[in-house]
């Protein structure tokens, strides 16, 4: 686990950790579709929303390809670079 992981779980709970990474997952697995999970995700939560900035820069990344079509691993690699 990173320095900065450990030290956010403690301030905010590890449920809220598990609870943002839950949430970047599910937008991975859900992929995109139409009218599906990740944009109703995407529409509904701001990076502001996560506890942990690496995850909140993830989770911006993930909608930007989202507003543009489908997320996968490689749209979100290159989107975070």
């Amino acid at each position: 686990m990173r320095e900065h992981e450990h030290e956010h779980e403690t301030a905010a709970g590890p449920c809220a950790a598990a609870a943002e990474r839950g949430v970047l997952a599910a937008l991975l697995l859900d992929g995109g579709g139409a009218g599906g999970l990740a944009h109703r995700l995407a529409a509904d939560l701001r990076p502001e929303h996560f506890g942990d900035p690496v995850r909140a820069e993830i989770f911006s990344a993930a909608a930007a390809v989202l507003a543009r079509g489908p997320l996968d691993v490689v749209l979100l690699a290159a989107e975070l670079r």
